[in-house]
């Protein structure tokens, strides 16, 4: 288990705020989850998680798909930047897609890998 802490920054509001709003991705299911209770959240339990197959290359494009939208809208939102300028995109990208594919992670887990490789003004 990670050392990452789930709290009131930049990250971890812009990770709950994507994914919570209507008007962005609206993955939570009809009930109201707090920012708290958020970090515990899986992926399993948002809205685009395809329970209908097994098939890894479609869980791998429906990621990739999630990933993507999730990182448009964290760039449009919240100012942001590589946190380290050698990193391509595509490798970030790679990142926050695994996240998503894997069933058990969690918005924590997702909050660890963006604040790894993305650098926010709070920092």
């Amino acid at each position: 288990m990670s050392n990452y802490k789930w709290q009131e920054n930049i990250c971890c509001i812009s990770v709950y705020n994507i994914l919570e709003n209507d008007n962005l991705m609206d993955q939570f299911e009809k009930e109201e989850v707090s920012f708290q209770d958020a970090k515990t959240l899986k992926m399993e339990n948002l809205n685009y998680y395809m329970h209908t197959t097994n098939n890894g290359d479609i869980l791998d494009l429906m990621s990739h798909g999630v990933a993507r939208k999730f990182i448009q809208l964290l760039a449009a939102y919240y100012v942001v930047k590589k946190e380290k300028k050698t990193i391509k995109s595509s490798h970030i990208y790679r990142k926050v897609a695994k996240v998503f594919r894997t069933k058990d992670s969690t918005l924590l887990d997702l909050a660890e890998v963006v604040d790894a490789n993305i650098k926010f003004t709070d920092e």
